[in-house]
């Protein structure tokens, strides 16, 4: 799903309190501080606009000397985070998010099971 031979170097997914719930890197990152950091950086531009009486963005799009990074919330509580080289353009990043989040919820859909299609096993099978 993730192709973290191409052009990003990292890709998580967390909880809006900094939780982690998955990640693909390049290399080691220390799951203990990264998640709670993506997490802080999301909160700390929606009070940062909220002061400024602008609403919560969807998407934060961060770029420093060599490094890009795109925040997407996912979910009220979920977010997604791509970082790559800044040789990388925006737009790339956009549309790698869109593709993730329609396999998120291609999966998610999957494994939702409904009761009518449940089948009956005897017990002790």
């Amino acid at each position: 799903m993730i192709d973290m031979d191409g052009s990003l170097d990292a890709v998580l997914v967390l909880k809006r309190s900094g939780v982690h719930l998955a990640s693909w890197t390049k290399t080691a990152v220390p799951l203990d501080v990264v998640p709670v950091m993506a997490a802080a950086t999301v909160g700390s531009v929606d009070t940062l606009l909220e002061a400024f009486g602008k609403s919560s963005p969807r998407e934060i799009s961060l770029e420093t000397d060599g490094q890009r990074l795109l925040f997407t919330k996912a979910e009220p509580q979920i977010v997604l985070v791509l970082s790559a080289p800044r040789s990388v353009p925006e737009v790339r990043l956009r549309r790698e998010t869109q593709r993730l989040l329609r396999a998120f919820a291609r999966v998610r859909r999957e494994r939702v099971v409904r009761p009518a299609a449940m089948e009956r096993v005897p017990a002790g099978r």
